[in-house]
């Protein structure tokens, strides 16, 4: 009787593990097939993210304060210029293969956000890189 117990424990916790949304499907190569090159390493453990960004032919910029809520990825990279930095916000959802993304950056004064001018990413879809 116990074996029966464990073993009916045992497949419905299967079940609802598999039920739960997919965390890990985030981890990955994405990158965008626009005129602006971003490419991006995504690693998701439980609901942290991490990994580096790409923007055009630029440095790599590490990804922080990553969380991955269900099919919502949100996280921001520093970006820096002479002694001023900037973080740009990245916050998206996921569909499939593809993670639509809103871009801002957040600039001075402290706190105020902006939306990216035309000149730069306003929003960008990134999809699975094989």
């Amino acid at each position: 009787m116990k074996s029966l117990l464990l073993v009916v424990t045992v497949l419905c916790g299967s079940v609802l593990l598999s039920a739960a949304p997919s965390i890990s499907g985030i981890s990955g190569k994405w990158a965008t097939k626009s005129p602006v090159p971003v490419q991006m390493e995504l690693n998701a453990s439980g609901a942290t993210l991490t990994g580096t960004v790409r923007l055009s032919d630029e440095q790599s910029f590490t990804i922080l304060d990553g969380r991955v809520e269900g099919d919502r990825v949100t996280f921001k990279v520093m970006l820096t210029e002479g002694d001023d930095h900037y973080p740009l916000m990245f916050s998206g959802r996921r569909s499939g293969k593809r993670i639509a993304f809103k871009c801002e950056v957040e600039t001075n004064p402290p706190g105020w956000k902006t939306e990216l001018g035309p000149a730069c990413l306003q929003s960008i879809t990134v999809t699975r890189v094989k």
